[in-house]
């Protein structure tokens, strides 16, 4: 494995750890699933995207993500349009619509290794932080 794919991998990892106890009950550790509203513990959640993945410039945005079940992120295909109105209901239509063009403008844009290093380390700092006892 090259530097860039240990790099991404650290970082994708660090970032679905947040991102799927984000909004986990700090008591029980569930979380509810964006698109079918199923909640289940944050270790058996995905981290799922909105925006693909493959769009570079929304893969570690935050407000591009939630905490989905794997039935909804791998057998449903994310779900987008149940995705989307979940963040909008949820951040608002103007910041969805920001993202989504943000998206469209720098679609190919590919991380830097130490971007994505930077990602890591704020993602691992975070999650130290934040650790709840589940």
């Amino acid at each position: 494995m090259g530097r860039f794919s240990v790099a991404m991998a650290k970082a994708d990892r660090e970032f679905s750890l947040y991102i799927r106890r984000r909004n986990a009950d700090p008591h029980t550790g569930r979380t509810q699933c964006a698109t079918c509203g199923n909640h289940e513990h944050w270790s058996e959640m995905d981290c799922g995207h909105y925006i693909t993945r493959a769009v570079w410039v929304t893969r570690f945005d935050p407000q591009n993500c939630w905490a989905q079940c794997r039935g909804c992120n791998r057998l449903e295909n994310g779900k987008p349009e149940q995705f989307r109105r979940f963040l909008v209901n949820y951040y608002g239509l103007e910041k969805i619509q920001s993202l989504e063009r943000k998206s469209k403008r720098a679609a190919d844009n590919r991380p830097s290794v130490e971007t994505l290093l930077n990602i890591f380390k704020i993602y691992r700092q975070l999650n130290r932080i934040e650790i709840h006892e589940f």
